[in-house]
């Protein structure tokens, strides 16, 4: 949570050391020539390496991967051996294998797969006389491509990863184009038997089920065009009215009866591709002005209505009808365009007053191209020339919009690139471009960022050293009621750092903003009550109740600080496990039920964590889709229906599981939407045991059932954002019982009846994440070697154990201290059902309670042990064995 504080931009600078920026040369990969180089390019990340070619001047141009490091930069394999060229291009990941298409000059076609090792490269057949292979795409854990003949024809086949397995499905008698889309596990695309007129269809990967989906000239009166997108269960494409010639945005949902024209466009000039910014389709056309032989540009939206089908913005007018639209993307929620050669970036919210340009190079005044825009994080990148620096690398903030240069090559003149595009890898830029040295070679670029470092503050006091030579800086960050106490003298218990806790922030309402990067920490609350109780003065326990706060979250109520240190003059601390998201730490301090706030001192220690993507993901519905696989979809979606079972959708995911470190902590993140209306509705996540299912065969009829109760929830509205849900207690669980993988189920079980989406790795952008810490909590920095340590300064309390496990007819539960009273437990099966358990003797927090389940009737296998209080709750993984 961000607040506004006049001294932001000083302390920034003050706090954050940077990375150092790191752009050069990350590969001379053809030492021997610096005229042409290695010309590297078909940049294609496959999970989290990149598959090129590139010619080193020995092998010819040949397979390369590159892991965004020089010694990682690597030749896969030498495919046609020697200093012949295999030429490779179209690298394709279906499943984790790579498939790739090779050309001779002899015009044979050669389809290819490989792992990523030259042992794994191998030719899975040769195609003759043919003259190109197109659009290679994977549906279903199956490869689907093109294949132009010279005769005009196009073949549709499908490939499973061997020679046999290699099928034609139908040939296109004239067809010169194949842009496929895969959407509810049919392939569809445009296309011409020489019988039916060009039009749409659509295949299973079999023959008999590559089939026309409507003949538009005859059923619809009108005639397909080009460009066929998708959003949810339909796609769209653009089409020719029969009588009017005017340019028609179609829907169609696969059947004849399904297909229906949302607006017409009129007469259109040098339209664009549609570009996909969430659920909403955007295009740019030129259309006749009013005055004869004038033109005007023109931005367009849909999101599959009529109603919210229109034209956002009139851009520019012109007198020709070939314009150069370009660089047309989605980042962050909007759409990024460049209208016409020469000019500024363009961003688009959907709105009119929202359609501005964003930069402001001039550059038909200096005839400089603005191109290659490409988003990594929160930057926009893109190549340009102000006019001084020559043609380099530039960035931009998509929150700020402030533009700066960011790799200039060549800074001691204005010689400039020659870029031949750029590429994102990872959180790094692959920029294959000529600076007069070296040829095309490969260069690359890493944005400079914030280093995490520990921070601690003397609430209230001067700079301060402790025993163990960790330095407390002066009082500052702070804010509101400006107020601080302290005393003069005074032992104070259970530390040798007395100087620390003499003095405080003390006021009815402050709070303190700490600027960090991005990422989790261990926050230390230090505190003494030297007031109430203390020798000469009155009260004691309730004396001083206050709230605290942190990114808004609620974390200590009513917190007695005599209490919690066993009197007056006493050391005390409270030590909390924060994620920041926004580059500052909020704390509030907040009056409670007596007195004022207090707070001696501060520390924000950067804790180690890992993102861990989904190796995968997919959605299942009921009904009469109970039986189709979605998952090569960009969406992962959910919604319950209890009266329409065809409407109920539940999402899987699964991630790898490391044992090295032992998981502290870990929130799945899912960046979606209320996808219907303004309502927040609950996305419910549950532990799925069933590590099996594959991400290309999943489907209703075979989804592994939740294994645990719900772990957590994130509330969902229409905003698009990561929507976050602790399922630290089954990741700990998993990992705990010796399992490698972790798998989860996102569903709502209110049937609300409202659809919610969510990226799928398949997206590209915003994928989910998994965010696991994996460093214990230390204790406090302010005590060590020899220094007395409180017994109130304890790490987080450790969770709940079961041992012996597996487990017999009785085993132990040593229960956490982070419980409460009226603790309960429940033994979950894999099919849900619930098995409620006594103990002997009441269980409480911090201690052991035995459990005999001798009267319950189980069968052997993995259960889930449940257990709650009103402070916590916690999931444990036993395997049964009698």
């Amino acid at each position: 949570m961000k607040k506004i504080v006049l001294y932001l931009a000083l302390f920034m600078m003050s706090m954050q050391p940077l990375v150092a920026q790191q752009g050069s040369l990350l590969k001379d990969i053809n030492v021997t020539s610096t005229n042409s180089g290695s010309a590297p390019s078909g940049f294609t990340q496959i999970n989290g390496v990149s598959y090129f070619a590139a010619d080193d001047g020995v092998h010819g141009r040949e397979l390369w991967k590159t892991d965004g490091s020089t010694a990682g930069t690597v030749l896969v394999s030498d495919v046609v051996a020697g200093a012949n060229s295999s030429n490779p291009e179209q690298f394709t990941n279906v499943n984790g294998t790579i498939f790739f298409v090779t050309s001779s000059s002899d015009r044979v076609h050669s389809l290819w797969k490989t792992n990523g090792t030259a042992a794994t490269t191998t030719k899975i057949r040769d195609f003759t006389q043919s003259y190109n292979i197109q659009r290679l795409i994977g549906m279903n854990g199956t490869l689907y491509f093109g294949v132009y003949k010279r005769d005009g024809s196009m073949q549709l086949w499908r490939c499973n990863g061997s020679s046999a397995g290699t099928q034609l499905l139908k040939t296109f008698a004239q067809t010169d184009s194949f842009s496929p889309v895969p959407v509810n596990g049919q392939l569809y695309f445009s296309a011409f038997d020489g019988i039916s007129s060009n039009a749409v269809w659509k295949s299973n990967g079999t023959p008999e089920g590559t089939v026309l989906v409507i003949d538009p000239a005859i059923d619809k009166g009108f005639k397909f065009r080009a460009s066929i997108s998708s959003i949810g269960n339909f796609i769209y494409y653009r089409a020719i009215d029969n009588i009017s010639r005017k340019e028609l945005l179609v829907r169609s949902d696969g059947t004849s009866q399904g297909t229906t024209v949302i607006k017409e466009l009129g007469f259109v000039f040098s339209p664009t591709n549609f570009t996909r910014v969430n659920d909403v389709l955007y295009f740019l056309i030129l259309v006749p002005a009013e005055v004869e032989e004038v033109f005007v540009q023109q931005l367009w939206r849909s999101d599959g209505t009529t109603e919210g089908t229109y034209a956002v913005k009139t851009l520019q007018r012109y007198t020709e009808t070939e314009i150069y639209f370009h660089d047309l993307i989605a980042a962050n929620g909007s759409f990024y365009f460049i209208p016409s050669e020469f000019a500024e970036i363009w961003k688009s919210d959907g709105t009119a007053a929202g359609t501005q340009p964003i930069t402001n190079f001039n550059p038909r005044a200096t005839q400089t191209l603005i191109e290659n825009l490409i988003p990594v994080g929160n930057n926009l990148y893109f190549t340009a020339s102000d006019g001084q620096s020559g043609r380099e690398v530039w960035k931009m903030d998509l929150t700020t919009q402030a533009t700066n240069l960011a790799y200039d090559i060549t800074p001691n003149g204005s010689t400039s690139f020659i870029f031949y595009g750029i590429r994102a890898l990872n959180n790094q830029l692959l920029i294959p471009a000529d600076n007069g040295m070296y040829g095309m070679e490969l260069f690359t670029y890493q944005e400079a960022t914030p280093a995490q470092t520990t921070i601690r503050i003397n609430a209230g006091g001067p700079d301060f050293t402790t025993a163990t030579k960790k330095l407390f800086i002066a009082d500052k960050y702070y804010a509101g009621i400006d107020r601080t106490s302290s005393i003069l003298s005074g032992d104070i218990l259970n530390t040798t750092n007395d100087v620390l806790y003499r003095s405080g922030r003390c006021s009815p309402s402050f709070s303190y903003n700490i600027p960090v990067a991005n990422g989790t920490f261990d926050v230390y609350l230090h505190f003494a009550e030297t007031y109430f109780g203390a020798p000469g003065k009155k009260g004691g326990a309730g004396s001083r109740q206050f709230h605290v706060n942190m990114e808004g979250s609620r974390k200590l109520t009513n917190y007695d600080i005599f209490v919690k240190a066993g009197g007056a003059m006493r050391a005390a601390a409270e030590t909390f496990t924060v994620n920041v998201t926004d580059g500052m730490l909020n704390i509030d301090f907040l009056t409670g039920a007596a007195d004022l706030p207090r707070v001696s001192a501060i520390e924000v220690i950067p804790v180690s964590s890992v993102t861990l993507k989904p190796l995968a993901d997919a959605y299942v519905r009921d009904g009469s889709y109970k039986a189709t696989n979605f998952g090569t979809a960009v969406n992962l979606d959910v919604k319950n229906n209890a009266s329409d079972p065809s409407a109920s959708r539940s999402a899987y995911l699964r991630f790898p599981l490391s044992s090295a470190s032992a998981v502290t902590s870990a929130r799945l993140r899912i960046y979606g939407h209320n996808h219907e209306n303004s309502k927040s509705v609950s996305v419910h996540a549950y532990g799925v045991n069933n590590d099996i299912w594959t991400e290309n065969g999943i489907v209703k009829n075979n989804a592994p059932a939740a294994s645990t109760p719900s772990l957590g929830y994130a509330a969902v509205n229409n905003t698009y954002k990561y929507y976050e849900i602790d399922v630290t207690s089954y990741v700990k669980a998993q990992q705990q019982s010796g399992e490698t993988l972790v798998s989860l189920m996102l569903s709502d079980p209110n049937n609300r009846n409202i659809r919610l989406v969510f990226n799928s790795k398949e997206e590209g952008s915003y994928p989910p994440e998994l965010i696991v810490q994996t460093s214990s909590v230390v204790n406090s920095n302010t005590r060590l070697s020899n220094e007395e340590i409180s017994s109130n300064l304890e790490a987080e309390p450790e969770s709940s154990s079961v041992y012996p496990n597996p487990i017999g007819k009785q085993f132990t539960v040593q229960l956490s201290t982070k419980h409460s009273e009226e603790i309960s437990f429940d033994l979950l099966n894999n099919a849900g059902q619930s098995y409620p358990i006594a103990t002997a003797q009441k269980a409480r927090a911090g201690q052991k309670a035995a459990v005999d389940i001798s009267g319950l009737s189980l069968s052997s296998g993995i259960y889930m042990l449940k257990i709650k209080s009103e402070a916590a709750t916690e999931v444990i993984k036993l395997l049964v064995t009698e």
